[in-house]
């Protein structure tokens, strides 16, 4: 995931992923056994969610600009 962030030039978000990913798989997990409360997981959940909503609408913009590109190039094959 983080991987294809950085294609996009997307770093903040692959930022995010890389610090809460992990975190919230093994946590999502270890809730599932019943093995930690729920509020524990809800609370990085939170904090993810709170890093990914104070970037607005930048994941839409750099979406977009990546499948014009993409679109532009394909239309340029198609052509020749």
């Amino acid at each position: 995931m983080t991987s294809i962030l950085e294609d996009i030039n997307a770093h903040d978000y692959s930022l995010i992923e890389q610090e809460y990913g992990e975190k919230l798989w093994n946590l999502y997990k270890a809730l599932e056994n019943d093995e930690i409360a729920e509020e524990d997981f809800c609370n990085v959940l939170e904090q993810a969610d709170n890093e990914y909503l104070k970037l607005g609408s930048k994941l839409g913009d750099l979406l977009e600009v990546y499948f014009m590109k993409i679109f532009t190039e394909v239309f340029e094959l198609v052509e020749d």
